[in-house]
């Protein structure tokens, strides 16, 4: 979301002067609506918080403490984890992901944003989740003899642990083979056979 100062002036000026017209601005400046939004929520809260800052056209705050603070990013961490949680793993696929937020909130955010925001939640929350999702997929004494073989010297049993433990990644399954040191095959037919046979 990049836009020129002077633009950035315009939509300042204008907020100060109560002439607010989303659409309005939009169209004369060439920029989309969703940008719009953004600069005023910024100025909402530089009036807020630095009321003596609204007329400083220098003073700026952050772009992640405004974005943060927006419906949209309320609307979004609030489904995510319900997303997450109903997905199989152990890859997250985003645009599957984006998809079903897009059928909840159609008119916010698009793949790009959503792409970005998404992966932020899940670096910051990718232990918690893994930990709640080993504890509904298995048993505990699943789970334990899976930290047994996770801990062995055979090698077979040491990915088996590795594949079925990695319930949930922001990677793909090339790359998830490839820290196993086997094929995409391999590390299907142990999916396969866990969820086959446990």
């Amino acid at each position: 979301m990049h836009i020129t100062r002077p633009k950035k002036d315009f939509i300042r000026r204008r907020y100060i002067a109560g002439q607010l017209s989303v659409s309005q601005l939009a169209v004369a400046l060439g920029l989309q609506r969703a940008t719009i939004r953004f600069y005023i929520n910024e100025f909402k809260k530089i009036e807020e918080q630095y009321p003596e800052k609204l007329g400083d056209f220098d003073f700026f705050i952050s772009k992640d403490k405004v974005a943060k603070e927006t419906q949209w990013h309320r609307n979004l961490m609030q489904v995510l984890p319900e997303l997450v949680a109903a997905e199989p793993g152990p890859v997250l696929v985003a645009a599957e992901l984006h998809r079903k937020y897009a059928k909840i909130y159609p008119n916010e955010y698009k793949a790009p944003g959503f792409y970005r925001l998404f992966k932020g939640w899940f670096d910051a929350n990718q232990k918690e989740l893994c930990a709640k999702k080993l504890n509904t997929k298995f048993t505990q004494q699943e789970l334990d003899i899976l930290n047994r073989w996770r801990k062995s010297n055979d090698r077979r049993r040491w990915q088996v642990a590795v594949a079925l433990m990695t319930v949930y990644t922001y990677h793909s399954f090339n790359a998830l083979a490839e820290r196993l040191e086997c094929s995409k095959i391999t590390l299907r037919g142990c999916l396969n056979i866990y969820n086959r046979e446990g």
